[in-house]
């Protein structure tokens, strides 16, 4: 069990290349889709290192 692994996806945090990996989708097809999901403002991008983490908005209900 990879507990580093679990804990980002627990924090609502994944690299972007491990959607890539999970969904078996080409670098550019990842790109789009996490581009237009943070255009609709539901994920933020974060880059580190020359790598993106892509990171679940925090929605609170009311």
């Amino acid at each position: 069990m990879n507990h580093k692994k679990d804990h980002h996806r627990a924090s609502g945090e994944v690299f972007q290349y491990q959607i890539m990996k999970d969904l078996g989708l080409s670098k550019v097809q990842a790109w789009r889709i996490v581009r237009r999901l943070e255009e609709k403002g539901l994920v933020e991008v974060i880059k580190v290192k020359g790598r993106n983490i892509v990171k679940l908005k925090d929605f609170k209900s009311n």
